[in-house]
């Protein structure tokens, strides 16, 4: 659970620094990792099922349901 929360606030900056490059670029630019903050929010948001079904094939087995 607190996973998910994490996960949901680096979003949450991530969409807050898209923003805040579109509408001030001098500002963004004053913000030294802010283009990865935003590759990290894409990865999470778009990517995090593709890797969790990669990891899925080595954990079956190991649980019963």
């Amino acid at each position: 659970m607190i996973r998910s929360a994490v996960e949901r606030e680096y979003i949450t900056i991530g969409e807050a620094l898209m923003v805040i490059a579109v509408r001030d670029p001098q500002l963004f630019a004053a913000i030294p990792e802010g283009r990865q903050i935003i590759d990290f929010r894409n990865l999470l948001t778009h990517e995090y099922l593709p890797l969790a079904l990669r990891c899925l094939p080595a954990t079956q087995g190991q649980h019963s349901l």
